[in-house]
């Protein structure tokens, strides 16, 4: 494969916009919303799959112009975190916008 300039330019975006999210912590790709999101919904996630587990709550997501639920799932907290902080939607002026879990 021949790589050009405007293709290694593309890639080194693309895989660097991908590391930026996975270290951002703060606000999402999720973006803006101009309505509030929907009342989080009740999920019943029943055992941990093993020891260690944490559930983490499922939220709203808001793509294409509608909030598109996202479920919850269990995840092991990286080392030395234990409490996860759930997202999100935060009030700002005439919009909202997403505010990301996080690991403490």
């Amino acid at each position: 494969m021949h790589w050009t300039k405007n293709k290694v330019m593309a890639f080194a975006l693309m895989t660097g916009s991908l590391f930026t999210v996975g270290c951002a912590g703060g606000y999402s790709s999720y973006g803006y919303a101009s309505t509030p999101p929907p009342p989080l919904r009740t999920e019943y996630y029943g055992r941990p799959p093993g020891a260690g587990y944490v559930w983490i709550q499922g939220n709203w997501a808001y793509r294409g112009n509608n909030y598109v639920w996202t479920q919850g799932r269990w995840d092991r907290p990286p080392r030395g975190r234990r409490e996860w902080r759930p997202g999100y939607w935060e009030h700002r002026g005439n919009r909202y916008q997403w505010r990301d879990g996080r690991w403490r």
